[in-house]
């Protein structure tokens, strides 16, 4: 897939306008595919926030891929599709959730 646009954010837009029809969804319904920058100019577009390409640390698989990779639309893109017990380990990575940043006011508070 083909980024254009000067702007970051209007290459995005210009991939998730393919990529999101793709995936069969409506982004007047606030459905939207999620893009994370990967090695080599390469994009990972997934549908889950938390997904990974590879399996996760402490998993009996830990660093082999997630996926089997298809090379579609003459070698332009792939599609990946999920290796067995990759599902389920979406649900049982856990995120860190950042901690809450003080604000100004606080911050003076402690002066």
């Amino acid at each position: 897939m083909l980024r254009k646009g000067a702007r970051g954010i209007d290459r995005v837009y210009s991939i998730t306008s393919i990529a999101e029809p793709i995936f069969g969804l409506d982004r007047r319904s606030r459905e939207r595919a999620y893009i994370r920058m990967q090695p080599h100019d390469w994009l990972f577009i997934t549908l889950n926030p938390h997904d990974t390409l590879y399996f996760p640390h402490g998993h009996p698989l830990d660093g082999r891929p997630r996926y089997r990779w298809v090379v579609m639309e003459e070698e332009i893109c792939e599609f990946g599709f999920l290796v067995e017990g990759a599902l389920e380990t979406i649900f049982q990575t856990r995120i860190p959730v950042p901690q809450k940043q003080p604000t100004w006011r606080e911050m003076a508070g402690q002066l």
